[in-house]
């Protein structure tokens, strides 16, 4: 396998048109190691024909990109995936997955019958995401709690999936030294676990801060901004359902869009704090900037 240009093949869930941190990752890796005079191949679940009505990059994207039908259920998906894996046979040095489920679990089952390497990026717990997506009531909130105990049902086939592949793979990336301590907690050895910060690009310049407060009618306000997909564990709704303990000078500017979104929404108005939350959705990067320059603080619950 050499070192100086290699063909890459990113296995990932989701992959630009579609927002979430993980298609932003892999958007940029594969343009990155393109630069680098690399071979890259990327395989994301989507519906081709929907892709290309949506795209804003029409031809203009030089990676290739193998789409994925999400329709059928679980095992056709990855029966699906893993078979263009297959088709790429001979022609990749190493897969570098980007979960250990969805996209991990078909990348463990060619990288052993190909033969090739298998690097896996660990994002998050898998797992405690869906127990909290699929049974809230079942699954604890803390996810230093949830991994003291075993679970039953769906969770706990997850669980055994992710640890499964997480064994296998050649080399683990994760973003943080808690997600490390997450992955050792698994059972996987320290010095397969490589710690990769997520990287920042800078931002553009916006208007000054106080022509924006005076756009938005928020001169006297206390702004604080949340940027976050709209899922359970992502824990908005808590922010939301606390508002009104917070003074009425208090507003909390919500970016992103999901699944939870209306249901945070619904939320803001039980709480009757609907005047004092505002929901952005989804937004591009030029978009938000203005609203990071205008906050006054930012919110990760």
């Amino acid at each position: 396998m050499s070192l100086l240009a290699m063909n890459i093949l990113i296995a990932t869930g989701i992959y630009p048109p579609e927002a979430g941190g993980p298609a932003t990752y892999s958007y940029e890796l594969a343009h990155a190691l393109q630069a680098r005079g690399h071979h890259v191949t990327v395989i994301a679940y989507g519906e081709e024909e929907e892709i290309k009505k949506t795209s804003t990059k029409k031809g203009t994207d030089i990676i290739e990109v193998k789409w994925i039908s999400r329709r059928g259920g679980i095992v056709v998906r990855y029966a699906r995936y893993a078979s263009a894996m297959y088709a790429l046979k001979g022609k990749i040095d190493v897969i570098f997955a980007q979960g250990a489920v969805s996209e991990g679990v078909p990348a463990t089952l060619m990288s052993k019958i190909m033969d090739v390497p298998l690097v896996m990026r660990i994002p998050g717990d898998y797992a405690w995401e869906m127990g909290m997506q699929l049974d809230p009531t079942n699954t604890e909130e803390s996810l230093d709690r949830f991994l003291t105990h075993t679970h039953a049902g769906r969770v706990r086939v997850y669980e055994r999936l992710e640890r499964w592949t997480a064994h296998q793979a050649f080399s683990m990336v994760v973003p943080s030294q808690y997600l490390r301590s997450v992955v050792e907690r698994w059972g996987i050895p320290s010095e397969r676990i490589h710690v990769i910060k997520n990287a920042v690009q800078p931002l553009p310049m916006p208007a000054s801060r106080a022509a924006l407060r005076k756009q938005w009618h928020l001169q006297n306000a206390v702004v604080c901004l949340t940027a976050a997909r709209a899922v359970r564990w992502k824990g908005v709704q808590d922010l939301i359902s606390w508002w009104h303990r917070i003074p009425v000078s208090h507003v909390l500017v919500v970016a992103g869009d999901g699944p939870e979104l209306d249901a945070w929404k619904k939320v803001a108005k039980s709480e009757g704090v609907e005047d004092r939350i505002y929901f952005l959705g989804r937004v591009d990067r030029a978009t938000l900037t203005p609203w990071y320059d205008a906050a006054d603080v930012f919110v990760l619950h």
